[in-house]
């Protein structure tokens, strides 16, 4: 979306608008691994990378990668699936 709009963002939309749209890199990557890790358990990419690692593991591992204020928002995030 910034990609296609940038003009119009850039001259309409207030700073604080447009940081509101952003979201750390590090905190998406850890979300959308965490919300897809259940698809990848039950896929066929299971036999292709096996691995034994559980939700709750990797949960906790979010926790040991993003700090606290990052930690918070995220699972923010993941229970606000509505």
């Amino acid at each position: 979306m910034l990609n296609n709009y940038r003009q119009s963002i850039r001259d309409i939309w207030s700073i604080e608008r447009r940081k509101s749209y952003k979201m750390d890199h590090l905190l998406f990557y850890v979300l959308a691994m965490t919300l897809l890790f259940p698809i990848f358990k039950e896929s066929d990419l299971l036999q292709v990378y096996p691995s034994n690692l559980t939700m709750k593991e990797q949960l906790k591992k979010a926790k040991a990668y993003l700090n606290g204020e990052q930690h918070e928002y995220f699972l923010y995030l993941l229970n606000d699936k509505n």
